[in-house]
């Protein structure tokens, strides 16, 4: 009877708690073998659930940075860039894109309203810079002196027109024509 009475006094959890020990007696080595091996399962569970919870901040983080780098390229506050305004072609002398057996007589670009002052930059195929005008009142460079020796005996002509305006600088082109004698 008196077994009776003791296996009707142990508490339910102590029971659990003994069959997932091992059952081994409380004071034996094997019994604080499983009681570690125990607590080191429950520690392992716990830094886990710990990891899984941070990890679950690592995608929505990821994805705010990304967007918080990205964001001011989509959004330009700026605006579009200006266009480039290149003017009617018919007031281009000579017109773009013409093949040329020698030098014109003048370098002509299209009038900007209120201009101060036009600047005439020529340029070879590659871009290099090979004169640049004094300021003149007027959008038309005679062909003379420093712009003829300037220019190439032969191959593309590249040329901007830069108007000084109450609005700021302007600059009309790039326009190109080719020497071909």
């Amino acid at each position: 009877m008196s077994g009776e009475g003791h296996d009707a006094d142990v508490d339910p959890a102590d029971e659990a708690l003994r069959r997932r020990l091992g059952g081994a007696p409380p004071t034996s080595p094997a019994h604080d073998r499983a009681v570690l091996e125990a607590a080191a399962r429950a520690g392992e569970a716990i830094a886990a659930a710990r990891s899984a919870r941070r990890r679950r901040w690592l995608l929505p983080l990821a994805a705010a940075v990304m967007l918080a780098v990205t964001l001011p390229w989509l959004i330009d506050p700026a605006g579009p860039p200006a266009p480039v305004v290149r003017g009617p072609a018919s007031a281009v002398t000579p017109a773009a894109g013409a093949v040329l057996s020698a030098p014109p007589a003048a370098i002509r670009g299209p009038g900007i309203p209120g201009a101060r002052s036009y600047v005439l930059i020529v340029r070879d195929a590659a871009a290099r810079e090979l004169w640049r005008s004094e300021p003149r009142s007027e959008p038309e460079f005679p062909v003379t002196g420093g712009l003829l020796g300037a220019l190439p005996g032969e191959g593309t002509v590249l040329w901007t027109l830069s108007a000084d305006t109450p609005a700021g600088p302007q600059e009309r082109g790039p326009y190109w024509f080719r020497l071909e004698p």
